[in-house]
């Protein structure tokens, strides 16, 4: 007891020495001592000091824009994490960055740094991003797909547009083109205007398709989203009509030849008998565009056909051709409805086979050789990979057994037209 005793006091006396030899003003937190930090947030479109540094701007949708924060007095200071956000939403966490706000209208771009201790610093941007213009795609003369237009006296066109973001001044590219029977069209017109109309005095051809475009851009280059696009048809003589359209066989089929398809286009009369016809292969592997101008007025029946390629079934309908107007077919696709077919080569004519080691089929889709891709074989009811092709010969090879094997092939062609036969394989005796 007497020793704890003394130890407190020799403790206690040395607490009083300390304190009495100790300024404890020193050790008082001075807010004039600390260090502040700032964080500040600028736009600017390069990274080079001479470019302006803004805080507010306005810009166009597909304007890049570079995002800068500054922390003061030093970026290395300890920090918990730092982020972007775009009205309140996660924007990037880096420092500086290069973007883009398609978005059209006011944004709020913020820049957020979480220090050590956990205090938030921010500073805020406001950006606002035009509108483009827009088009009245239903107020428009002449309207989409008009007929019997006038080949001499002046074609004249109109639209309505207007900035929803402001009273800037619009102009409009208009563009003519002819279309014709390859891939490529004329330009008749390419202008750029400051009104919303415009009238042609040129001649057109009769019975053709005309394209007329604009695209439409404000002061601030920001153009609409869409370029406008509509067609018309030229007349001709009040006892003629035209027809007019495009062909092209199943898209996945096309991959698979070598050659463009062959198309044979009829008009027939009530009698069956050919009025018109076209012939042609596709361009580019695509379609065919087929025109007969002109033809007298009446109801006909229009029959496509691909005779290299009977899978194909013909495409026909019954058309009515009116007085002075094209008719436009549009885009018609022949249909590969055919299923592939399984022939065993061989003595039997029946699902019944001897076994042999290797065992031949014939595999055609019409002539065309089917890929491995589209083969299943199965032994038993389990699938194999015993088996390899040539062409249009698919040859399976068989493991001996004391009994009756099953052996099922299934296969489909580009177009999904399947086939499946199951072959019964009888034993294998030994002798």
């Amino acid at each position: 007891m007497i020793r704890q005793s003394t130890a407190i006091v020799i403790f206690l006396f040395s607490a009083i020495f300390f304190l009495s030899c100790t300024n404890s003003d020193d050790y008082i937190f001075n807010e004039n001592d600390a260090t502040p930090i700032f964080v500040s947030a600028y736009m600017t479109s390069a990274f080079d000091p001479s470019e302006s540094q803004v805080k507010a701007d306005t810009i166009s949708p597909a304007d890049s824009i570079i995002f800068v924060a500054n922390v003061s007095p030093s970026k290395s200071i300890r920090t918990k994490k730092y982020y972007w956000t775009i009205d309140g939403d996660f924007m990037a966490s880096e420092f500086s960055f290069r973007g883009s706000v398609d978005s059209p209208g006011r944004h709020e771009v913020v820049f957020v740094l979480i220090d050590y201790f956990g205090d938030t610093l921010s500073d805020t941007l406001h950006l606002w991003v035009q509108s483009p213009p827009i088009i009245n795609s239903t107020n428009v003369i002449p309207a989409n797909q008009s007929n019997g237009m006038p080949t001499h006296g002046g074609v004249h066109f109109a639209w309505t547009a207007y900035d929803p973001d402001s009273t800037y001044e619009l102009l409009y590219r208009f563009t003519l083109k002819k279309s014709s029977s390859s891939n490529s069209e004329e330009v008749i017109v390419d202008t750029t205007l400051n009104t919303s109309y415009f009238s042609y005095w040129g001649s057109l051809d009769m019975f053709t398709q005309y394209t007329w475009q604009v695209n439409i851009k404000n002061e601030m280059y920001t153009n609409t989203e869409e370029l406008f696009s509509n067609k018309f048809y030229t007349g001709g003589s009040s006892k003629e009509s035209a027809l007019m359209g495009s062909v092209k066989g199943h898209t996945l089929d096309l991959q698979a030849f070598e050659d463009s398809l062959l198309y044979i286009v009829q008009i027939q009369d009530s009698l069956n008998n050919v009025v018109a016809s076209d012939s042609g292969k596709e361009i580019c592997k695509k379609y065919f565009k087929y025109r007969f101008s002109p033809i007298k007025p009446g109801t006909y029946t229009l029959q496509i056909s691909s005779p290299s390629h009977p899978e194909y079934a013909p495409f026909k309908q019954r058309i009515n051709l009116v007085p002075n107007e094209v008719l436009d077919i549009s885009e018609t696709e022949l249909v590969d409805s055919i299923a592939p077919s399984i022939k065993f080569i061989g003595a039997s004519t029946t699902d019944t086979i001897l076994f042999a080691d290797t065992l031949y089929f014939e595999v055609q889709d019409n002539g065309h050789p089917i890929s491995g891709n589209f083969l299943e074989v199965g032994i038993n009811g389990k699938p194999t990979d015993l088996y390899s092709t040539s062409n249009d010969t698919l040859m399976v090879f068989l493991p001996k057994s004391k009994v009756i094997q099953l052996l099922s092939i299934k296969v489909k062609d580009l177009a999904s037209n399947k086939s499946a036969r199951t072959f019964i394989v009888e034993a294998k005796h030994d002798e």
